[in-house]
């Protein structure tokens, strides 16, 4: 899924699959902290991760999270 232009970016937001399932993210760190949010429209659910680990990656954790809420998700 992509916008108009097919750049997988509109108004802030990356716009993507995860798994076959379309995803809406974002994420982000500053002075330390990061975070990611990811709308996943097919299950009607929103995921947030926060972090605050050298090396931690809230989208990663905010997939899994979302896998495990909604097995659809899930790598088959």
């Amino acid at each position: 899924m992509a916008d108009a232009r097919g750049s997988g970016y509109a108004l802030g937001w990356f716009i993507g699959v995860h798994n076959g399932q379309p995803l809406v993210e974002h994420g982000g760190s500053w002075q330390g902290f990061k975070a990611w949010i990811g709308r996943f429209p097919g299950q009607r659910m929103s995921v947030i991760a926060l972090g605050n680990l050298a090396g931690s990656d809230p989208g990663v954790v905010g997939r899994g999270v979302a896998e495990i809420l909604a097995p659809g998700l899930a790598a088959r």
